[in-house]
């Protein structure tokens, strides 16, 4: 099996690879709808400022083959963004990142993923379901980025063997608010 490598965009104490952050730019302005992402300027100031974290995906050739963006809490990690460029889809780069969170993170892996309301929305949770994943059955808003952005219903997903509890799915979704999406909770 290939095997993918896994290296930080803004490596601490390294400089930049210009054209992998053009890769990531590139993707993830084209994966990824305007109401569903911050603008890239805000996201490499923030990369190493934050618990956030982005990772190049290469193949066994070295070629990049995608990125995750990772937000490391306390209790879970946070899938932010996660691409495969479309030369590399359907190749399983996505299941085996998947499984490799699984198998190196102890923690809860939590995302966010569109309402089933379309086909693509709908193989993209199936894709989750077989990589061991299930929609946690509680209502669940992202807020907007900014305030130009719009708010969207969405689900959350986590590990089918670490399902949360409501009481510890609203923990997580104040904690989301308020470190990813900068909003407080209105007491």
């Amino acid at each position: 099996m290939e095997q993918l490598h896994f290296e930080k965009l803004y490596p601490e104490g390294k400089s930049t690879d210009f054209l992998a952050e053009e890769f990531v730019r590139e993707l993830y302005n084209s994966a990824f709808p305007e109401d569903e992402r911050r603008d890239f300027e805000l996201v490499c100031q923030m990369d190493g400022d934050t618990s956030l974290d982005f990772f190049l995906i290469r193949n066994e050739n070295q070629q990049l083959a995608g990125f995750i963006s990772l937000w490391d809490f306390e209790s879970f990690v946070y899938i932010e963004h996660f691409a495969t460029c479309e030369a590399f889809r359907g190749q399983g780069i996505g299941a085996r990142v998947m499984q490799r969170l699984q198998n190196t993170i102890s923690k809860p892996i939590i995302f966010e993923v569109e309402l089933p309301d379309n086909p693509l929305a709908k193989r993209r949770i199936d894709f989750y379901k077989r990589c061991g994943f299930d929609v946690l059955p509680y209502p669940y808003t992202q807020p907007p980025y900014d305030k130009d952005k719009h708010s969207i219903p969405m689900l959350i997903m986590t590990q089918s063997d670490k399902a949360l509890s409501e009481k510890e799915f609203e923990k997580v979704v104040e904690h989301l608010h308020r470190e990813v999406y900068g909003v407080q909770k209105e007491a």
